[in-house]
């Protein structure tokens, strides 16, 4: 069998964007966005929300619950996302 030097060369540099990709998947540049804030809400009843609760708009979803607490001044219940 005889190898050529294109595809040596070919098969080499698909391999190096492979690993590329794979790498810049793995640390998270492509699917996480670094732009991100935290919001609150006062709610009368919290029944069924828990810390990492989804938190959907049209069935998909946002953001997730961060953490849950009392208002000392209200006494409703803040929620952080």
């Amino acid at each position: 069998m005889q190898r050529s030097t294109f595809e040596t060369i070919l098969g080499a540099s698909i391999l190096a964007i492979a690993i590329s990709v794979g790498i810049i998947l793995y640390k998270g540049q492509l699917t996480k966005s670094k732009d991100t804030y935290a919001l609150f809400g006062n709610f009368d009843h919290i029944d069924g929300i828990r810390k990492e609760s989804e938190i959907k708009i049209s069935g998909i979803t946002i953001s997730n619950v961060v953490e849950s607490d009392l208002d000392p001044k209200t006494h409703l219940a803040r929620v952080k996302i």
